[in-house]
């Protein structure tokens, strides 16, 4: 006979599935592989782009450069291929609308160069006027 009755079922994550993509993006990531409109960048041995994501901050810093630029992290619930928009601090009018995919320690990020629309799907290809970029997280 089967003990079915003494499997426990996860209680229900009472947090939004905004909250839940928010929360599963936290820490710092190295971005280590990109590509800007059908153009492979190369990527430093060093990796000095760092994005850090604590809380709704979501901070890009160039450490050779020595720049840190801090935008608002808003998930877009509901989003297939999941999404998140970026809010300039210092210009809300100046929103990044990104696509993105979380696989372990993985992050792929898509999106538009010089303000163009969403990517609905995860290309750099010649043409597209996107950038896609992976990080690797390191914290």
């Amino acid at each position: 006979m089967s003990d079915w009755w003494q499997h426990r079922l996860e209680p229900p994550d009472p947090r939004s599935a905004a909250e839940r993509d928010l929360a599963a993006l936290q820490g710092v990531w190295a971005q280590v592989w990109s590509k800007a409109d059908g153009s492979e960048l190369e990527e430093p041995p060093d990796y000095p782009v760092r994005v850090t994501v604590r809380g709704d901050e979501f901070t890009i810093g160039n450490a050779r450069l020595g720049t840190a630029t801090t935008y608002r992290l808003r998930p877009v619930p509901g989003a297939s291929p999941k999404a998140y928009d970026l809010v300039a601090e210092d210009d809300p009018a100046q929103t990044v609308e990104a696509i993105y995919e979380l696989a372990g320690d993985t992050l792929r990020v898509c999106q538009p160069l010089a303000g163009g629309p969403r990517p609905t799907e995860f290309t750099a290809d010649a043409g597209t006027m996107n950038l896609l970029i992976v990080h690797k997280r390191v914290g």
